[in-house]
């Protein structure tokens, strides 16, 4: 719209104060209320009556009424002012005037600033999509909440007095909020787009520091997304260095044994280990080299020398190869770990059954190198140590600990694009 655009002026005067007081929407405004006194006027009829006196000075508002300028590429003034609030929350809403374009809503918030565009007709409903502005989805975002006006000064298209109240619902969409107050059998309905401040700065001819709102609402988020992602990334190098702190493994003593492939199972004490604390986690390691195609099966037992009370736990040591369509392949470990979460204190024996087994199967050659069947003795070592790393529970606590702020650096990232 272009700029020369002059909203109709009117000068009334305010039965309580005597003061002058500038209608800018002359034939729109129902009513009014004096910068002068803060009396609420009844300016609908041609004889202007006092509805309420106050004596309450007229706020020094951060955009004056009278303001005005182009937002969004229409050209409008400030005409009114209202300071509501609903569920703790406090905000002001400053009324916009075009007289080709009508009224719009200027909100602030300790998010930042938001435009509200009234709508003509209410939304439309279809069951399986919500709530349609033209294209636009809007779904419900939060349960009816009652808003109270606190504070009101200017010109308004209603007879609005402090302490009015109205059902406030809101609806959430892509870019968007969907508002809806309804009062009595009215609803009016609101389609609220967020602003830069930037953007109010230069509707309203001042700096955009000199503002005390809060930043744009996408910042505000942002900024916040960056502290979570800093506090999850100290929070999950602390974890690491507990887990590291907490290890504290002992050296292994390492016990050599022989095992005969297919022949009878080992049974013997390969080591000795003493928990000094009331529960403590223990490591058993395992290792044995120079065979393919086989396995080694390994029982092993934690005798408590005291009580005789045992705990019991198996690994295998194996690897094989082979030669398949796809080409050659290898499966398996010479090394194995296992371990045992919770110890009680004491001195244990630690026995272990070993047997080891040979494996075949349909389509697997037999190596260029027969000793690799290893037809003699293997050498198999296992030694327990206290102390263990948790990988997997390290893990869940870094998801449980960075998820809340990832989500919500992808959530305000897909609403900042």
């Amino acid at each position: 719209m272009s700029s020369d655009v002059v909203p109709a002026v009117k000068a009334i005067t305010c039965p309580n104060c005597g003061g002058s007081v500038a209608m800018r929407a002359a034939g729109h405004t129902v009513s009014l209320v004096c910068t002068y006194c803060g009396s609420t006027l009844d300016v609908a009829q041609p004889e202007v009556k006092l509805i309420s006196a106050m004596h309450e000075a007229a706020a020094e508002l951060e955009l004056p009424l009278g303001s005005h300028g182009v937002l969004r590429g229409i050209e409008c003034e400030i005409v009114g002012y209202m300071r509501r609030s609903a569920a703790g929350e406090t905000w002001e809403e400053y009324l916009l005037f075009n007289p080709y374009h009508g009224y719009c809503w200027l909100m602030a918030d300790d998010t930042g600033w938001t435009l509200g565009t009234m709508l003509t007709t209410d939304p439309h409903y279809e069951p399986d999509r919500g709530l349609l502005v033209g294209n636009d989805r809007f779904s419900a975002s939060s349960t009816a909440t009652t808003a109270v006006v606190d504070y009101v000064l200017g010109e308004f298209y209603w007879r609005v007095a402090v302490g009015e109240t109205v059902t406030m619902e809101t609806y959430e969409g892509r870019d968007a909020t969907l508002s809806c107050e309804r009062q009595a059998d009215e609803s009016n309905w609101a389609v609220i787009t967020p602003l830069k401040t930037e953007e109010v700065a230069t509707f309203a001819g001042i700096e955009s520091s000199a503002m005390a709102a809060a930043p744009d609402e996408k910042t505000y988020m942002f900024g916040h997304v960056t502290e979570f992602m800093v506090l999850g990334v100290v929070a999950s190098f602390l974890m690491l260095c507990v887990v590291f702190v907490f290890h504290n493994p002992s050296q292994p003593n390492w016990k050599n044994f022989t095992v005969t492939p297919d022949g009878a199972t080992q049974t013997l004490t390969v080591n000795q280990i003493t928990l000094t604390r009331n529960s403590e986690p223990v490591t058993i390691h395992s290792y044995s080299d120079g065979f393919e195609n086989m396995w080694i099966d390994l029982d092993y037992s934690l005798i408590n020398r005291q009580t005789q009370q045992r705990v019991d736990v198996s690994g295998t040591v194996e690897h094989y190869t082979g030669r398949d369509s796809d080409g050659a392949w290898s499966e398996g470990s010479y090394h194995n770990e296992v371990t045992v979460a919770a110890v009680p204190k004491g001195t244990y024996d630690v026995v272990v059954e070993a047997a080891a087994h040979r494996w075949s199967a349909k389509g697997v050659p037999p190596p260029s190198d027969p000793n690799s069947f290893a037809t003699s003795d293997l050498t198999v070592q296992v030694a327990a140590t206290t102390g263990a790393v948790f990988w997997s529970n390290f893990w869940l606590a870094l998801t449980c600990v960075l998820a809340p702020p990832l989500l919500f650096w992808y959530f305000s990232r897909s609403r900042k694009s």
